[in-house]
């Protein structure tokens, strides 16, 4: 429905994904407003902290005492800035590299295969720790992204700037999933359900609603400078 005598109506592409992302974002909240807990093992209930009917909000409130809790649902605001910047990189392709359809899916494909390899990122903070890899990782984001920026800003040849964003989104993965990985062990045990639905749906609608909103105004603001865009995107990680 996109593509008329041979033209493809990118504009209309990115408006509808960008209402498919809305209706994404507004059923994840949903689902997690329906989400119900099950019956408890009976040493947990024990423990828990709440009188049954205790409202959310109680548990909220209850949940965010310490600094480590607002530290972890600070970092979940901030650091998804690099994901919802990356949505615009399709636009560059098109607008900057003047790629068809066809190529764009090629490339988007292969992306989605690396995509996979962010769960190695927890994985070897098994091994070396979380604090370190998850600090590496991070400082692998900034550079990247900055690296992609001044490439983009020097008109380097497409290609360039494809290899530069392969390792981008691969040490960015590593960084989220190592984070992600993180919520659970800071968290209460006797809170963790509370904790890990607050920093889910934060996390979530930072990625695919603020960010990318954010994103799209400073591309207004900077008369489509995806330079600075995707330098800008490297003060997430930092």
């Amino acid at each position: 429905p996109f593509i008329s005598d041979g033209i493809t109506d990118f504009a209309s592409i990115q408006v509808l994904t960008f209402l498919i992302l809305l209706v994404v974002m507004a059923s994840g909240i949903g689902i997690t407003l329906m989400m119900k807990e099950g019956k408890p093992l009976a040493k947990a209930e024990q423990a828990s902290p709440f009188p049954e009917g205790t409202p959310m909000m109680s548990k909220v409130l209850a949940a965010m005492q310490t600094k480590t809790a607002w530290f972890v649902l600070l970092g979940c605001i901030l650091l998804p800035l690099g994901d919802g910047f990356e949505a615009w990189f399709s636009a560059y392709l098109v607008e900057v590299q003047n790629m068809d359809g066809a190529e764009i899916t090629r490339w988007w494909n292969l992306f989605a295969i690396i995509n996979y390899l962010g769960l190695a990122g927890p994985w070897v903070s098994d091994l070396y720790g979380r604090k370190r890899m998850l600090r590496l990782y991070a400082l692998g984001s900034v550079v990247c992204y900055i690296t992609l920026g001044a490439s983009m800003l020097l008109g380097l040849p497409g290609i360039v700037t494809l290899a530069i964003w392969i390792p981008t989104l691969v040490l960015t993965d590593w960084m989220m999933f190592t984070f992600i990985t993180i919520w659970a062990e800071v968290s209460d045990p006797r809170l963790g359900p509370t904790h890990m639905s607050l920093y889910q749906t934060t996390h979530a609608v930072s990625a695919t609603f603020i960010m990318v909103g954010l994103g799209g105004l400073l591309l207004y603001a900077s008369g489509d400078s995806y330079a600075l865009l995707f330098a800008a995107a490297a003060l997430g990680p930092i």
